[in-house]
């Protein structure tokens, strides 16, 4: 595991160096003016601008369903050896399918994905993410565990890269700061409360029952919100 962190650690030193190689201007100069950072702002602009409202919250049926990778660790060791390298493995899996599915999200939507596109490629997502993390628990072959963790996280990846492209798209730059740091901090909210919880219900009634749930979560969410959502860019 230490062995890990320090290939982090190096991967954030390679992230910095890439990006003090960013020459062009990340946004246009602009006349002073009272605004101060407020964060209401945001909100005020999210009420007028119904697609930035949308996506501040495109996240959330993945993160507030994201308590299921903290339960790896638990079906690596109660199901597949309990050594180690099952866990590591469960974890490249996920990591693997992160990487993969922006990618795949750019092949459908196009490098520069309209928000019709971004909407449905996140709905779709969000419910793979859910559907796949249904069946996990019922894997009892550690390489088709490695395939729907990998699956579920195509996903992940995919919806988390779309609408955090989208919102930096169609947010002004006097916002776009703030708009960020308010989506992910939604988005870090609801991957806290989702391991709190994970972690109650697997403690009361296993890894399993804690899976489904939350994966009906991922479900739940992703339909509403692209029930909410559609109406905003069918046209």
């Amino acid at each position: 595991r230490y062995t890990a962190f320090a290939i982090d650690a190096v991967s954030f030193l390679v992230s910095a160096a890439l990006v003090a190689g960013i020459e062009r201007p990340m946004q246009q100069p602009r006349p002073d003016s009272d605004d101060r950072g407020r964060l209401r702002d945001v909100w005020a602009y999210a009420r007028t601008d119904r697609l930035v409202g949308r996506l501040l919250f495109a996240k959330g049926g993945v993160s507030w369903a994201n308590g299921i990778v903290g339960l790896l660790p638990g079906f690596a060791h109660g199901k597949f050896a309990g050594v180690p390298l099952a866990t590591g493995l469960l974890f490249a899996a996920r990591g693997l399918g992160a990487l993969i599915g922006p990618l795949l999200a750019r092949l459908f939507s196009g490098a520069t994905p309209t928000p019709r596109a971004i909407v449905i490629l996140c709905a779709i997502s969000t419910l793979g993410y859910g559907a796949f993390y249904a069946v996990f628990p019922l894997a009892d072959w550690f390489w088709l565990a490695l395939v729907l963790v990998a699956l579920a996280h195509l996903g992940g990846g995919a919806q988390w890269a779309l609408s955090t492209i989208g919102l930096q798209a169609v947010t002004p730059d006097h916002l776009r700061g703030r708009v960020m740091s308010l989506d992910y901090g939604l988005a870090t909210l609801g991957i806290g409360t989702s391991a709190l919880v994970a972690g109650a219900i697997a403690d009361g009634a296993g890894e399993a029952l804690s899976t489904w749930v939350l994966a009906g979560v991922a479900g739940v969410y992703g339909t509403a919100w692209l029930v909410w959502s559609w109406p905003v860019v069918r046209r």
